[in-house]
């Protein structure tokens, strides 16, 4: 998928956004708390991965643009196997937060990247020369990873779960 224009990366955003969201809302505080949607994980667990990646990749881009840091982790973008590692840590971190804390968390952190990416410039977003390391890649791409290619991701784990869970009522 190519992204053009900041307005295009916050319309896809917001619109993945929009529809995992109408699917969480749709099930019962039961259904969110129940494991097996992911592995072992619940809506619940998933929700608060989001939000986990959603500030890595903010805290990342402001390495990147404000301090001129390569983050460890994507100093060398061959290297996958971390994500299991940080996918655990934020498990662990999280697995025992009450449910309300959770989905407040996950509801406010939408305008907090919505607001996040607004708010960088257009430049730094698509230039991909900008940034040497990137190997023509531009920043857009991390943005794409933590927000709505991330949605797209979990949302049919969620589905495949609230269809199943509709089934059995």
């Amino acid at each position: 998928m190519e992204v053009n224009s900041k307005n295009d990366l916050i319309n896809l955003i917001n619109k993945s956004r929009d529809r995992i969201e109408k699917k969480i809302t749709s099930l019962d505080r039961e259904q969110m708390l129940t494991p097996g949607v992911t592995g072992l994980w619940s809506v619940k667990d998933i929700m608060a991965h989001i939000v986990a990646w959603e500030t890595l990749m903010q805290e990342w881009l402001d390495m990147i643009i404000n301090e001129g840091n390569i983050p460890s982790q994507l100093a060398n973008p061959s290297e996958i196997n971390w994500f299991d590692e940080v996918n655990e840590q934020i498990y662990q971190q999280n697995k025992d937060r009450p449910l309300d804390e959770v989905l407040s968390s996950f509801h406010n952190n939408k305008d907090v990247v919505l607001d996040y990416v607004s708010k960088l410039p257009e430049e730094v977003l698509f230039d991909a020369s900008r940034y040497f390391y990137r190997e023509g890649r531009p920043l857009w791409i991390i943005v794409e990873a933590n927000t709505f290619g991330h949605y797209a991701e979990h949302l049919p784990d969620i589905e495949k779960f609230s269809w199943n869970a509709a089934k059995k009522t």
